[in-house]
């Protein structure tokens, strides 16, 4: 695997824990809902390009 194809990996495993589904201990408490997990549209974006966007 080239360094390439395992930057497209890890990126596709991290859209992935983001977009999993709601835990049930958080669907009733609707103020409380965020967590580390969630990112920024711009943190997204940087996230595939580090050394442009900061």
């Amino acid at each position: 695997m080239n360094a390439v194809h395992g930057s497209i990996i890890e990126n596709l495993q991290q859209i992935e824990i983001i977009y999993e589904e709601t835990i049930d201990a958080f669907k009733k408490d609707r103020t409380n809902t965020g967590d580390s997990r969630e990112v920024t549209v711009s943190q997204f974006i940087a996230s595939f390009f580090p050394m442009i966007i900061k």
